[in-house]
């Protein structure tokens, strides 16, 4: 594809149809070419908090497919397919792309906006028909967990949920600072007795 630079450069690419260019026939087959070109170039970077920009966690492309691949196996050996839905309560770690990726390779992906109240995540689950919901662990200055708490009970078709924790993303006194309180945290919840298989994502 030729650049576009004037109004008149689109009007010519537009003049040729889609299936002409030889697209990608889904993200995940975006993805793989990706990698087949640059699989060693940088394709995430994240750091949990502004002073930690030095040390990102960083994947390749080539990684990335990788983990994403391994992602879509986790949900594949969990029962998901073509039909069934995987939603996701998630803030922006880098969990939230291989579940997107790996949930669309597998069946259907549902992002819920994690800042949502409990009554409206209820709605659109339901509404979606979810099977698996992949979500925060329990973490300090964080509610989502406890939204999650409620949202379980309400969901007939909730079969799983997978838990990510962030603690992998600090160094320091305030990783062991953040785990311990997340541990507090996830043993009250654990008090209270589900049928759901609960589950630590991990790295």
């Amino acid at each position: 594809m030729s650049r576009i630079a004037t109004l008149a450069d689109i009007e010519t690419i537009e003049q040729v149809p889609l299936d002409e260019y030889d697209l990608p026939s889904s993200t995940y087959e975006m993805l793989q070419r990706g990698a087949a070109i640059g699989g060693n170039c940088l394709a995430l970077a994240f750091f949990m908090q502004g002073t930690g920009y030095d040390q990102p966690t960083e994947l390749t492309h080539r990684e990335l497919l990788g983990r994403i691949n391994q992602t879509a196996n986790m949900f594949y050996d969990l029962g998901v397919g073509p039909r069934d839905v995987v939603s996701m309560v998630l803030p922006n770690l880098p969990q939230a792309f291989l579940t997107i990726w790996g949930a669309e390779a597998t069946g259907i992906v549902n992002p819920i906006n994690p800042l949502l109240e409990s009554a409206q995540i209820v709605e659109i689950m339901r509404a979606a028909g979810t099977r698996v919901l992949v979500t925060l662990a329990p973490f300090p200055k964080t509610d989502i967990w406890e939204k999650v708490d409620l949202v379980r009970r309400e969901v007939p078709t909730l079969q799983t949920i997978l838990q990510v924790d962030p603690c992998q993303y600090l160094t320091g006194i305030k990783k062991l600072m953040a785990c311990f309180l997340s541990r507090r945290g996830g043993d009250r919840q654990a008090k209270d007795a589900t049928l759901l298989h609960r589950k630590k994502v991990g790295k």
